[in-house]
């Protein structure tokens, strides 16, 4: 129960109750400072309760969150933009498209389901989660033969999808990682594992609590011994990826107390691990803050989100430099895809409605 407020008699308190599931508005008649009687059922639906009127009148606030997917033409030469996005999502909530490495289709998620989405006639296939993965990491994977997706739960489970016979197949114990636990939050985006371009490896975070760090690391798929690829002291990755040549991690990191004034920064490690990362870049703060970092598939260019007033698509030269925006519009922006051929990009853009409601009904308060 919570956000209780006094309805206009002064004898009854209404407070929001998710007792069913849903927030919804509920009414107790109060008596002496107590309850006096069971709680009834005002009205479906009210996540935020604002507070009633003299007259009658009761105002709630409800929010809507919508997440899309939309498709952009780019110069495959220069990574600059060629078309304004393409809506190709409609319903639902969907998340973190991911090209396959023959660019053929598109896989997302939506709404507890795997989508596979054909790149030349749009045609949308569906394959249910079922269990643990009803909660997979929001970014699927690719193995190199386009036929199947590493999938990766919450509880460190990995399987993989074969997408035309809809089967999963759970990897060897010993590839498994552990659930991964972010304070104050997960990774922006959800995406904890990834997997090597040449599909035998797994690159995955850990938390080093005692050391106060955040700490990459490579598995086979086979299974064996874990080798750590590099760490770093910040409290929060906002995603991270592999180069094409398998040679580099790239990484946004949240500011440290080490970099004030910024809003994080993004980094770059040589997969074969032994030593720090290196900065390749550094956000200051009223430029947003940087996440969800994609290489080109030639490995010339960098694509990162910086989140905030100035919410946009950057790109990066390979090596470092100054970025330039593609200039994408829209709103909150997550989880990049680059075509293989370097002709598109895929993204999901999150909206959020907020609604003023008034109840009426006097005679139910």
């Amino acid at each position: 129960y919570s956000q209780p407020v006094w309805a206009p008699d002064g004898r009854r308190l209404l407070l929001i109750s998710s007792r069913d599931g849903d927030p919804d508005l509920w009414s107790i008649r109060i008596e002496n400072g107590a309850a006096a009687g069971p709680l009834e059922f005002v009205e479906k639906n009210v996540p935020i309760l604002l507070g009633a009127t003299p007259n009658g009148e009761c105002y709630f606030n409800v929010r809507t969150d919508l997440m899309d997917l939309y498709v952009a033409d780019v110069n495959p030469q220069t990574g600059a933009l060629r078309s304004q996005p393409k809506q190709i999502t409609t319903q639902g909530f969907n998340q973190g498209a991911a090209w396959s490495p023959d660019g053929e289709h598109l896989a997302y998620y939506s709404s507890g389901k795997v989508m596979i989405r054909s790149a030349t006639s749009g045609e949308v296939r569906e394959i249910p989660l079922k269990g643990p993965l009803a909660t997979a990491s929001r970014l699927p994977v690719w193995f190199p033969d386009s036929h199947t997706l590493l999938v990766h739960s919450y509880d460190g489970k990995l399987r993989r999808l074969d997408v035309q016979t809809a089967e999963f197949r759970p990897l060897p114990e010993e590839a498994q990682v552990a659930p991964y636990s972010s304070t104050p939050n997960i990774t922006a985006g959800g995406i904890t594992v990834l997997l090597s371009p040449d599909g035998r490896s797994i690159y995955y975070l850990r938390r080093d609590r005692d050391a106060g760090n955040m700490l990459f690391l490579r598995r086979a798929l086979e299974g064996g011994p874990e080798t750590e690829v590099t760490r770093i002291a910040a409290d929060q990755i906002n995603g991270f990826s592999v180069s094409p040549d398998g040679n580099r991690l790239v990484f946004a990191a949240s500011a440290t107390a080490a970099a004030p004034g910024t809003s994080g920064s993004i980094w770059t490690a040589p997969t074969s691990g032994g030593g720090p990362p290196k900065e390749f870049y550094r956000v200051t703060t009223p430029n947003g803050y940087p996440h969800h970092p994609v290489w080109s598939k030639d490995g010339r260019r960098l694509l990162v989100i910086l989140g905030g007033s100035r919410d946009d698509v950057y790109v990066f030269p390979g090596e470092g430099g100054e970025p330039t925006p593609l200039g994408l519009g829209l709103h909150e922006k997550s989880c990049i895809s680059i075509r293989p051929d370097g002709a598109q990009i895929v993204f999901a853009d999150e909206q959020w409605h907020n609604y003023l409601w008034v109840l009426n009904r006097s005679s139910r308060l």
